[in-house]
């Protein structure tokens, strides 16, 4: 399946996202295929990643690395 360029935009969150939120943004910055490293440091007991402004519907093959130390 071929997947279409779309402008979207990365937001990363850290705190509590589950149930009653408490999380922040801690980065937003526009989905790229530059390959450039954003590094953030998790200091929540949850962290998510999330995509918008695409379609609906849109698939969009994404490839990241979480690394805990």
């Amino acid at each position: 399946m071929a997947h279409a360029a779309v402008n979207m935009t990365v937001s990363c969150n850290i705190g509590k996202i589950t149930g009653q939120t408490l999380a922040q943004t801690v980065a937003q910055f526009a989905l790229g295929t530059a390959g450039q490293i954003h590094t953030i440091n998790v200091i929540g007991p949850e962290f998510s990643v999330v995509l918008t402004g695409g379609p609906a519907n849109t698939e969009v093959p994404i490839q990241a690395w979480v690394f805990l130390h």
